[in-house]
């Protein structure tokens, strides 16, 4: 999905799929959820990480913030 990968960064607040062609897009899905699987301090890592950028970019202050500058602006 367009986007995502602008809050996304692959390996350190999440895990990505690269493919376009559906049969690789779950092979490489599967991996990533193999992956995960099999090390627990990657996902502890990954959603302490995926918290921390979310607290920092969509947080309700950060969010008024923003709505502010762009209606008072």
């Amino acid at each position: 999905v367009n986007g995502i990968p602008d809050y996304i960064e692959h390996g350190k607040n999440g895990l990505l799929i690269n493919a376009v062609a559906e049969n690789e897009i779950v092979m490489e899905g599967l991996a990533n959820i193999e992956r995960l699987l099999a090390d627990p301090t990657l996902r502890q890592n990954l959603g302490r990480a995926a918290r921390q950028y979310a607290m920092q970019h969509f947080s309700r202050e950060t969010f008024h913030k923003s709505y502010r500058k762009l209606l008072f602006v």
